[in-house]
Parts: structure tokens; C-alpha cells; sequence
């Protein structure tokens, strides 16, 4: 497997997806969140369309997106939402 912007190749073979930076709001101050890309039009218990791990003081992945609207979920270490806010792409 190759890493193409520390995530998996795979992910972009199809060229469909692009990387996408993070907004900086996201960025936990200590610890670990998850963050979840979703589809902006669909249910809250959709599956995301791509999702990654941050850790404080490590660079920020990217996220993998095709064209379109979406929303950003990001949960604490304990599945608390901390932030919900909208990407366009």
C-alpha cells in the first residue's frame, strides 16, 4: 500500500476523490478527535465518506472527498460532538 497525503492511495485510485484540508477549528488542543465527512443532504445516520483520527501536536491528515457539499462531525475521545460545521468543495 502506498500513502499518498498519509492516507491510503486506494482511497483516490478511482480520481473521483481529492485531498481536502481540515479547517484548523478542528485541531484538538490535546488528545485525540475523530473527524467524519458526511454528505451535507443526508441523515445523521449516514455513513460517513471518509473519517480520520487527529492528534494534538501531529500534522493534520487530509480528508478524501469527491465534489460536493458536506458536513464535518468531530467527536472527543468519548463520542461527545464537539463541533459540527459545514465543507464545501
Amino acid at each position: 500500500m502506498k500513502l499518498v497525503d498519509d492516507r491510503p492511495d486506494w482511497l483516490a485510485r478511482d480520481g473521483r476523490r481529492k485531498p481536502v484540508e481540515i479547517p484548523f477549528e478542528a485541531d484538538p488542543k490535546s488528545g485525540r478527535v475523530l473527524v467524519q465527512a458526511f454528505v451535507a443532504t443526508e441523515a445523521d445516520d449516514a455513513i460517513p465518506v471518509d473519517q480520520v483520527v487527529l492528534v494534538a501536536g501531529e500534522p493534520t491528515p487530509v480528508l478524501l472527498l469527491p465534489d460536493g457539499d458536506f458536513r464535518l462531525i468531530v467527536q472527543d475521545e468519548s463520542g461527545a460532538k464537539v463541533l459540527e460545521m459545514p465543507l464545501e468543495r
